[in-house]
């Protein structure tokens, strides 16, 4: 089986209370959590700004920014800035300690596509014996399902939730009896939750601490998983 991997995806995600709600890109270059040539590409690209009373919103390229008076999320399809976003949370929450944080999850997402249709159902097949199902269904395929631990999630051991789904198609150009022809070649996202409960400040900086592990441990772990299908 051959794929291609499209894109890496890395998340932190605060849950628990943030108000007021109203941390933008000029407050984080204030407070120096940005660098000056960062505040530039907010500048340029406030038009992206979301500011609503309970929602801010905005992208410093290649960092999304979200906050809300429950959750608080900084995604990035760059895992080296993995130690940079956990540094920027752990500063945020430094100088707003009146926020309380009750759960923190550590994200990251895998997407790849496939040569063919072909390698996208052995993909699906690897992880269910789709056989079984021939006899009362027209092609059946894997769309979507969640493997997760049976823990109770700790500021220590985080309980891990492995994701598989369908993230849409796109088109390939492929030679077919000497004719080029255009195919719908399935996307298919891998990701794990790392979901830690929070009671005390210092169990924030233990997770934030590993952040960045766990973000390159999936990594080479989903590496890992991928080469092994046949």
């Amino acid at each position: 089986m051959n794929c291609l991997k499209k894109r890496d995806n890395i998340s932190l995600v605060l849950l628990g209370k943030f108000s007021p709600v109203f941390i933008n890109g000029d407050w984080l270059r204030i407070n120096n959590l940005i660098t000056e040539k960062e505040w530039n590409e907010y500048d340029n690209n406030r038009t992206k700004l979301t500011l609503l009373p309970n929602l801010v919103r905005f992208i410093i390229d290649p960092i999304e920014f979200s906050f809300e008076s429950g959750r608080i999320q900084i995604v990035s399809n760059d895992i080296s800035l993995s130690e940079k976003i956990a540094q920027i949370v752990a500063s945020i929450l430094t100088l707003q300690n009146s926020y309380e944080v009750n759960a923190i999850g550590v994200n990251a997402e895998k997407i790849i596509t496939f040569n063919s249709e072909e390698d996208g159902y052995k993909f699906g097949k690897y992880f269910f014996n789709l056989g079984i199902l021939d006899q009362f269904m027209n092609g059946p395929r894997v769309k979507q399902f969640t493997i997760e631990e049976n823990i109770t999630a700790n500021a220590i051991d985080a309980k891990k939730s492995f994701m598989v789904s369908s993230f849409g198609t796109e088109e390939k150009k492929i030679k077919l009896d000497g004719n080029e022809k255009t195919v719908l070649i399935p996307l298919v996202s891998l990701s794990i939750n790392n979901h830690f409960s929070i009671s005390k400040s210092d169990e924030i900086e233990h997770v934030l601490s590993i952040t960045s592990k766990l973000h390159s441990d999936f990594e080479i772990n989903s590496d890992e998983l991928i080469n092994s299908i046949k």
